[in-house]
């Protein structure tokens, strides 16, 4: 199965010719599940890509040229599309090249200003990336200095980085942590310090598959349905806005709507849920419901709390 970097060339490849590309087409050509093809397309999108969906499927806009102004996270998405077999057929030199004016172009800062809008990373240092970058490409454990949001601590942690990637308007690195003797997600902005070691690692990842059961980054060891019922005000919402690329949207009469997914933690959707003040509801399964009156619950605490200008101890700070 080819890794993301050479399956998004591959795809936008797919995507050029005049006729439509299923779903089901694409996930056959470049052997992936369909859920994986519904994010590639979106990453393509994401990154300029002139896409047009007809009744069936998707292609390239017939023609259409595209001019990038590339923020500096789009800059590192490119960075790390370099570095797929497929790019080696470029030369060694013209890598390099790329790599050096992506990373150290005139206009480029020395580290990534804090994002607005959508995009949540905040600062994230170039010696840093390209350190980890390195680091995935020779198998090569290293040691990060990372911050806790739960505690607000930092501590190393030792590491066999596998991947970097960007999702729900963030960047992370997947790698097994020593420690946890486990694959766990770490965001970006929040290493502040590497040091690689003289220790190698034979890698068995894919980083889609790995994110396949998962609503936004966490993930759990079963999987299990998340089932929930919309107002009819979100109706439109659900229906029509691609939130999950195997969620599911459904009429019931009567005015009720239900939406389902297969996931395999409660905590992304959890918060997803909460968002919506009530005008979302958990059905099951229980460990969610669960999940959702906690927080709603801490939210109101702390709601009170800050009111009266008390300090709120014990509060769930269960995050990534």
């Amino acid at each position: 199965m080819p890794g993301r970097p050479e399956r998004l060339i591959r795809l936008h490849a797919l995507l050029a010719g005049q006729r439509e590309r299923t779903p089901e087409e694409l996930a056959r050509r470049l052997d992936v599940s369909v859920r994986t093809v519904y994010r590639d397309v979106d990453g393509l999108d994401r990154l300029g890509a002139p896409i047009v969906r007809g009744a069936r499927g998707w292609r390239l806009v017939s023609g259409a040229k595209t001019t990038l102004l590339l923020s500096y996270q789009e800059q590192l998405a490119l960075v790390l599309l370099l570095e797929g077999p497929h790019a080696k057929a470029l030369g060694q030199g013209v890598l390099d090249s790329l790599r050096d004016k992506l990373l150290h172009g005139e206009g480029s800062p020395a580290e990534a200003p804090r994002a607005t809008g959508p995009e949540t990373s905040g600062p994230i240092s170039q010696a840093t990336l390209q350190s980890l970058t390195s680091a995935i490409k020779k198998h090569q454990t290293c040691r990060v200095l990372y911050e806790s949001i739960a505690s607000g601590s930092k501590r190393w942690r030792q590491l066999d980085p596998y991947a970097l990637f960007h999702r729900s308007d963030a960047w992370y690195l997947a790698a097994r942590c020593w420690d946890r003797k486990s694959v766990l997600i770490f965001r970006l902005d929040r290493i502040s310090g590497f040091d690689s070691l003289d220790t190698f690692f034979d890698r068995d990842f894919d980083l889609s598959q790995y994110l396949d059961d998962t609503w936004r980054i966490f993930r759990g060891d079963e999987t299990t349905t998340a089932v929930l019922e919309i107002d009819e005000e979100l109706s439109a919402y659900f229906r029509t806005a691609q939130l999950h690329p195997l969620g599911r949207y459904e009429e019931l009469g009567d005015g009720r709507h239900r939406y389902s997914v297969a996931i395999s933690h409660v905590e992304d959707i959890a918060r997803f849920v909460v968002a919506f003040g009530g005008r979302v509801r958990a059905k099951a399964p229980h460990d969610l419901v669960v999940r959702i009156n906690a927080i709603a619950l801490n939210a109101a605490r702390e709601h009170r709390c800050s009111k009266r200008g008390t300090v709120l101890s014990g509060t769930d700070k269960n995050s990534g």
